[in-house]
């Protein structure tokens, strides 16, 4: 008999990593349409934890982290095959990504106070910048500060956020547009790759996806070409599984627009890994 799966939805991982409370229930707090999205990832006979458990259950999480392992083993079932934890972990730092240069190039990562004033006192004063915290999840994690003009309460945010790890600082932007890629990386090494898909978000909050029938060839090739070197280091790194990689085009503070192949990496699923066509396994 095949085996059934069992899920467990923990689309507040980031916030696991960043040692924040989690909920057992993160879907009820969530839109309907983005609670419709993350439960389309259960296949025919799926359940989600807290139904009756089977013999031979299997195990399968949004993203594979200490406490669903812990909450699949408590339950009597056997987590599927992932990556090492601390894999997992560390391929959705946004430290790994600065790292490796694949993000843009007026994007600085810093660790410590002093650091962060340099390179604040290296802007005119009144240059609209955005920090992001090590982890960032629909929108939290991220703070927008005026060079010149930290408040006491920006500085108690930065603080904290250097404690957990290290800080992005790029410009402010206006978003115009936001795509995504999506591909499964097999143990073995070999890269299933989605469709482009565009992103429809409305003040931050996720409403759905759609063909990127409106994408640029040469700005699809950039984003396609981003997402295999994504994939080179996640193989090097030891991850398989599912990712997605996030672009945008922009406009900048002078006006100009740019496309910006990579601004996140999440190495998990995502509400729009069915959009991209890619189906479970």
């Amino acid at each position: 008999m095949e085996r059934r799966t069992v899920w467990i939805l923990n689309l507040d991982a980031e916030l696991e990593w960043s040692g924040q409370a989690v909920s057992a229930d993160v879907l009820s707090g969530l839109p309907s349409v983005a609670r419709a999205a993350a439960l389309d990832l259960l296949g025919p006979g799926d359940v989600l934890l807290g139904e009756r458990v089977e013999p031979g259950d299997l195990g399968r999480a949004w993203c594979p982290t200490e406490s669903t392992r812990a909450r699949f083993l408590n339950a009597g079932i056997t987590p599927e095959a992932s990556p090492d934890l601390h894999v997992v972990r560390r391929a959705n730092e946004r430290w790994t990504w600065s790292q490796h240069g694949l993000v843009q190039d007026d994007s600085h990562w810093v660790t410590d106070a002093s650091a962060l004033d340099g390179l604040l006192q290296s802007f005119p004063v009144g240059t609209r910048l955005r920090a992001k915290r090590l982890f960032t999840v629909a929108g939290r994690g991220q703070l927008k500060i005026t060079t010149g003009s930290l408040s006491e309460a920006n500085r108690g945010w930065i603080r904290r956020s250097l404690a957990m790890g290290g800080l992005t600082v790029e410009p402010e932007r206006e978003v115009l547009r936001e795509w995504s890629m999506h591909a499964w990386l097999e143990a073995g090494g070999s890269l299933k790759l989605g469709s482009p898909v565009q992103q429809i978000l409305q003040q931050g909050h996720w409403l759905g996806s759609m063909p990127a029938t409106e994408l640029d060839p040469d700005d699809a090739a950039k984003l396609l070409a981003r997402t295999r070197d994504v994939a080179d280091v996640l193989r090097a790194m030891g991850y398989f599984g599912p990712f997605g990689i996030d672009a945008m085009h922009v406009r900048e503070s002078n006006g100009a627009t740019r496309f910006l192949p990579l601004t996140e990496v999440n190495a998990r699923y995502t509400l729009s890994h069915h959009a991209s066509g890619l189906d479970e396994r």
